[in-house]
């Protein structure tokens, strides 16, 4: 059995209405969406990493049915101890959990089998070069970079939400797309807030009246004797320096940065505080008492 076939005309599919798992989305904010934007922000890294590392350091162990009690092998099948010929067993269930939390679904292709025809390994599908052409109430149509895949050469495990009629799991980057935009657009405002926000850096002043000319010289003097440098400034004349913090409390950085993290985490399906966040103002639930 061939594992690709030439590309075939098709009907519209799910790819062509929703785009690419993966592609450029615009949002509500303003912001561009996709893999490389998405998994930059800390809060979903915090929560893909927390996932990908619980599951991955679990062990998978493969039962028989045996008068209704689950009987564990003697022998463990080859696609659960070893499932890869790229990367090992942990980094093979890591990019499981990664494909499902960002894309909604997992694919493996098979790239071998027992004499029974059971798989025994498969390596692990780019979920942004996988699309599908749902055909109900037949079998759905598979492409791989473009070429047609046979459904039996193709491991699929859906999300945790798949529409009713459709084999997919909702895309997250799709989805909720709002949500990480709003993300980026919090983290672009309070990077921007901090480089050149509406405040000087400090107050040079002056007893003298001073015009255009003079006022722009002496910034341009001082500005030359201290920068990059750690020592005191010597200031004559009368001429005060007077620095200026700026409170993170006026710009609101801490409430918008939290609201981020709990959004973020809602969608993960993680505990907030397990990320860095809070359970809510009232709460007292917090990463070293939550069990």
């Amino acid at each position: 059995m061939s594992l690709f076939r030439p590309t075939e005309k098709r009907a519209i599919s799910t790819a062509d209405v929703w785009g690419s798992y993966g592609s450029t989305r615009s949002t509500l904010t303003g912001e561009r969406v996709d893999f490389a934007t998405v998994v930059g922000l800390d809060a979903v890294a915090g929560c893909v990493g927390l996932l990908s590392d619980i599951v991955s350091m679990l062990p998978f162990h493969a039962y028989r049915d045996v008068d209704g009690v689950g009987t564990k092998l003697d022998r463990q099948p080859q696609i659960l101890t070893n499932p890869s010929t790229a990367v090992r067993p942990v980094a093979w269930k890591a990019q499981f959990v990664v494909s499902q939390a960002l894309w909604g679904n997992f694919w493996a292709i098979v790239a071998s089998e027992d004499a029974l025809s059971y798989p025994t390994s498969a390596e692990v599908a780019d979920p942004g070069q996988v699309t599908c052409e749902e055909r109900p109430p037949g079998r759905p149509m598979w492409r791989y970079a473009g070429r047609e895949i046979d459904a039996d050469r193709l491991l699929h495990a859906p999300g945790r939400y798949v529409r009713p009629g459709s084999v997919l799991g909702l895309s997250p980057l799709d989805v909720h797309r709002d949500t990480w935009g709003l993300a980026q657009a919090a983290r672009r405002y309070g990077a921007e807030w901090f480089r050149d926000g509406a405040h000087p850096s400090a107050i040079l002043s002056t007893p003298v009246s001073l015009d255009e000319n003079q006022a722009k010289t002496m910034k341009e003097r001082f500005m030359a004797a201290v920068k990059r440098r750690r020592e005191p400034a010597v200031l004559s004349g009368g001429v005060e320096y007077t620095p200026i913090q700026g409170n993170p409390s006026e710009s609101q950085m801490i409430e918008v940065e939290d609201q981020v993290i709990g959004r973020v985490a809602r969608v993960m399906g993680v505990p907030a505080e397990m990320i860095g966040g809070s359970a809510g103002s009232k709460s007292s639930v917090t990463y070293a008492n939550r069990e």
